[in-house]
C-alpha cells in the first residue's frame, strides 16, 4: 500500500491558542495578562516535544509566569485546534509532533510503516 504523509503546520500563535485551549479545558488557572515570550523545543529521540510560553500577569508587577505543554498534551492540544476549525484529519494516521522552520507540524502518516519483504516467483 502506497504510504501518505500529511503535515499541517501551525504558527507559535495559533499554538499558544491550542495551549490555552488545552490548559483551560484540564482547569489550570491562567493568569490575565500578556504573553510575552513563546518556544517550541522541537522533538529529539528521547523527548516528545515541548511548546512553551510567559505570562506577565496584570497587577503582579509584570512578573512573567512560564507555562509549558508537552508531549501527548500538546498533540491532543493541536488535534483540537484541527477540529474546531474543519481542518480534516486521518483518524488513523500515526501522529507525531514536528519542527518546520519557526512553525510546529503536526506529522500524519498511514501505511509508512515500511519493512515489508517482497517475493518474485
Amino acid at each position: 500500500m502506497p504510504a501518505e504523509i500529511r503535515h499541517v503546520l501551525f504558527t507559535h500563535a495559533e499554538a499558544l491558542e491550542a495551549a490555552v485551549d488545552h490548559l483551560r479545558r484540564s482547569h489550570q488557572h491562567l493568569p490575565r495578562g500578556v504573553v510575552v515570550a513563546t518556544a517550541f523545543e522541537e522533538p529529539k529521540p528521547n523527548s516528545s516535544g515541548r511548546f512553551t510560553f510567559q505570562v506577565a500577569a496584570d497587577g503582579d508587577a509584570g512578573v512573567p509566569v512560564p507555562f509549558a505543554v508537552e508531549g501527548e498534551a500538546l498533540l491532543t492540544a493541536l488535534i483540537t485546534y484541527c477540529k474546531g476549525r474543519g481542518i480534516p484529519l486521518p483518524m488513523r494516521a500515526d501522529k507525531r509532533l514536528g519542527a518546520f522552520g519557526n512553525r510546529i507540524g503536526l506529522v500524519m502518516s498511514l501505511g509508512a510503516k515500511g519493512g515489508e519483504a517482497l517475493r518474485i516467483d
